[in-house]
C-alpha cells in the first residue's frame, strides 16, 4: 500500500549530477520511491576542475535524466550556487537556496530532509540567508567527508570547505555519510546491464 500524502518524507535532493555517474541511480531511485514528497531537486557546482560552468552541466544533466523519464516539466529543477562561498559570512543565493528556505519555513510537522550528493554550498547559503531555519525540523544528509571523526581530504568536502565548516559548527542536524562508507555502495557493469538496461531509454542511457 502507498502511503497517504501526508505521511510521505518531504525531500530536496541537491546533487553536481553531471560530475560522475553515481548521482544519476540516485535521481532515478528518488523519483521512483513511493515514500518521498519530492518537492525538488536542486542542481550542484563540483568546482571548477573539469568544468568552468559545472552547475549549469548538472542542471541539464538533471533535466535530460527526466526528459528521458517522460517526466520533464513535472519535478522541480532549481539551479544552485554556480560557485564555492567566497568566505563564511557572504552567501551565494541562488533558486536552490530559496527552495530550501521556502520548504523550510512551511507550517508542516514532518521534517525536511535535504539530501546533498556533492558540495554543502546550497545549505550554508540557506542558512546564511535565512539563520531561523537552523531552528525549524530540518535534517541535512551529505554524502561527503573523509573517514570519521578525523576527517581529512575528501571530493565534496573539497569543493567547498567553508560551506561544510558553517553546517557543521550550525545547529541544523546533520547526518554525515562519509567515504568509507558512500565507497561501499557498489555495484557491476554486468549487475547493471542485467537489471537495468533493458528499463527503456532510461536503462538504455545507464
Amino acid at each position: 500500500m502507498l502511503p497517504e500524502p501526508t505521511h510521505k518524507t518531504r525531500v530536496i535532493i541537491n546533487t553536481d549530477a553531471k560530475n560522475e555517474a553515481d548521482d544519476q541511480y540516485a535521481i532515478v531511485h528518488a523519483i521512483l520511491t513511493p515514500s518521498f514528497a519530492l518537492h525538488g531537486f536542486i542542481s550542484a557546482h563540483f568546482g571548477t576542475a573539469k568544468s568552468a560552468t559545472s552547475q549549469n552541466d548538472s542542471h541539464e544533466e538533471i533535466l535530460w535524466l527526466l526528459d528521458l523519464m517522460s517526466l520533464k516539466g513535472k519535478v522541480p529543477v532549481c539551479p544552485g550556487a554556480s560557485r564555492a562561498l567566497p568566505d563564511a559570512a557572504t552567501p551565494v543565493p541562488s533558486e536552490g537556496s530559496q527552495l530550501i528556505i521556502s520548504e523550510a519555513m512551511k507550517d508542516d510537522p514532518r521534517p525536511l530532509y535535504v539530501a546533498f550528493l556533492g558540495p554543502l554550498t546550497d545549505m550554508a547559503s540557506a542558512l546564511l540567508e535565512e539563520p531561523a531555519i537552523a531552528q525549524r525540523n530540518v535534517i541535512v544528509v551529505w554524502i561527503g567527508g573523509a573517514d570519521w571523526p578525523m576527517g581529512g581530504p575528501e571530493y565534496n568536502l573539497s569543493n567547498d570547505i567553508i560551506a561544510a565548516n558553517l553546517v557543521f559548527r550550525s545547529n541544523v542536524e546533520l547526518w554525515q555519510i562519509p567515504s568509507p562508507v558512500y565507497k561501499k555502495m557498489a555495484v557491476s557493469y554486468a549487475e547493471l546491464y542485467a537489471k537495468v538496461y533493458d528499463k527503456g531509454p532510461i536503462g538504455k542511457n545507464s
